[in-house]
């Protein structure tokens, strides 16, 4: 079925997810903005600055465990989401950014400070802090890069991806099924055989422990592994720390909660630390403001097992 660019993007986005759409409204947006009044569904809440735009929809999209979205028009518009999508990056936050753009024309000019009204090319400044990044230059490649950044924002560690939609792409119209769109790998969340060799030590590590700790992470939340992280705590008898982004996974009155450890922490859990002789990092990247600055000094007495969705973070 034939529809406009910006209507295929605004429904896309919704039916993976994002309910609520967070934006400021702006000339390189318009047919963006016509869309979000015309979809059926869709809800949207106006922000008075792009960077409230950013951190609202990561905030919803973080604690609501769906697709968090912000539109934003281009160029100043575009720049200041920096803030907000690089702490969704660090915060591993499921959000999709919608920025417009110049005309295509215009947008493929690079030349240094030759860019159109209230222009700028902003595509590498946001490619080091978001998962995926991609203009939409070409309606043929529209269907898959709206994909792609719908399954990098919300599968394995999530993330941000950013997406510039010309303001002449926005209007074009096409029809979706003449085109390929993204086809994800398969079987993501399957064990590595590298991981299943090492089950049997980390078991073995715990059997062994006299003074075991499991620090949890927002990551546990994210992969709806609350109730199995319980599970493992109160079979296995181990007592529970959690990073401040991670507080909500288990309860202040839980027999095994200690509390949380950092220099922003408490110190039944900075104790801990200190004497553990085993512990079990699940979805934590172990952040310097957890960790502090004297990396050798965190858990001097412990063996420290990760697990973790992100391999670059067993580094």
């Amino acid at each position: 079925m034939r529809m406009r660019v910006a209507d295929y993007i605004t429904d896309a986005l919704y039916r993976a997810g994002g309910e609520k759409v967070f934006l400021i409204t702006g000339g390189m947006i318009m047919h963006l903005t016509d869309a979000l009044l015309l979809h059926p569904e869709q809800k949207w809440i106006s922000c008075h600055h792009e960077q409230a735009a950013v951190m609202a929809a990561d905030a919803w999209g973080r604690f609501t465990n769906r697709l968090g979205v912000a539109y934003v028009t281009a160029g100043p518009g575009a720049l200041n989401t920096l803030t907000g999508v690089a702490g969704a990056f660090v915060d591993s936050a499921p959000l999709v950014v919608v920025a417009g753009q110049s005309k295509v024309s215009q947008a493929k000019v690079t030349v240094s400070r030759q860019f159109a009204l209230q222009g700028f090319n902003t595509l590498p400044i946001f490619e080091q802090v978001t998962k995926y990044a991609a203009m939409l230059d070409d309606v043929a490649t529209v269907k898959y890069h709206v994909e792609r950044a719908i399954y990098e924002a919300t599968t394995g560690r999530p993330g941000p991806a950013w997406i510039e939609c010309p303001v002449d792409i926005q209007g074009s119209w096409f029809d979706p099924d003449d085109y390929e769109g993204f086809t994800p790998p398969l079987d993501w969340r399957a064990l590595s055989p590298e991981a299943r060799e090492q089950l049997g030590p980390v078991a073995d590590a715990l059997r062994g422990s006299k003074r075991p700790v499991i620090l949890a992470g927002a990551g546990v939340r994210t992969s709806e592994a609350i109730g199995q992280l319980h599970e493992l705590a109160h079979t296995l008898r181990i007592p529970v720390m959690t990073s401040r982004l991670g507080m909500d996974l288990i309860g202040n009155d839980d027999e095994l909660f200690v509390g949380r450890p950092g220099t922003y922490g408490d110190r039944p859990a900075n104790f801990a630390v200190q004497n553990c002789d085993v512990m079990l990092v699940v979805g934590c990247r172990l952040a310097i403001g957890l960790v502090g600055h004297d990396y050798q000094g965190f858990a001097p007495q412990a063996k420290i097992i990760m697990i973790d969705i992100d391999s670059e973070e067993l580094a």
